[in-house]
């Protein structure tokens, strides 16, 4: 005869009996092997429609077509995406916090060879500077803030938003 505890008052009961001897409280029925059986079956069931619906085959949608100006584009707006993003890269491993990374400006041409940046971090005794970098997908190097005008010229596609 092993001993468990009233669902109601917390008293201790005896497994078999009918009732608790302190409030009367019947003792909870036990769980059939068919409730189990159905609830497992259930359970596997919604779980491989789950699994087939996240990873399951769809039938792709056909590609549209893309005229060859559209290629052209799109193969320049991913090269100025991939340059930014790589300057970025490039520059926060160098810096004393890189954390402390803020953007300020950046300017890519338009088939994404050539890239300005100008962007503001902690240096070593806890101040913002202000420094400006050139990259090409070469290289990526610092340049004064006063050759901006000069190397930038042309520079017409905004990719600040990209940067940050």
């Amino acid at each position: 005869m092993a001993l468990t505890h009233c669902k109601e008052c917390r008293a201790e009961m005896s497994t078999s009996a009918a009732a608790c001897p302190k409030c009367g409280a019947k003792p909870p029925k036990r769980t059939s092997v068919l409730t189990w059986v159905v609830a497992v079956v259930l359970g596997g069931a919604v779980l491989s429609a789950v699994m087939e619906g996240a990873g399951g085959k769809r039938p792709a949608a056909p590609e549209p077509q893309l005229t060859e100006a559209q290629r052209r584009d799109k193969a320049q707006e991913d090269a100025r995406w991939n340059l930014t993003r790589g300057t970025i890269k490039a520059v926060q491993p160098a810096l004393r916090e890189p954390e402390s990374l803020q953007i300020e400006k950046v300017l890519v041409n338009q088939d994404g060879t050539k890239l300005c940046a100008v962007y503001r971090a902690k240096n070593g005794f806890g101040g913002m500077t202000r420094e400006a970098v050139f990259a090409t997908p070469k290289e990526v190097r610092p340049i004064k803030l006063d050759e901006l005008k000069q190397r930038c010229a042309g520079l017409a596609v905004d990719m600040t938003d990209a940067a940050n």
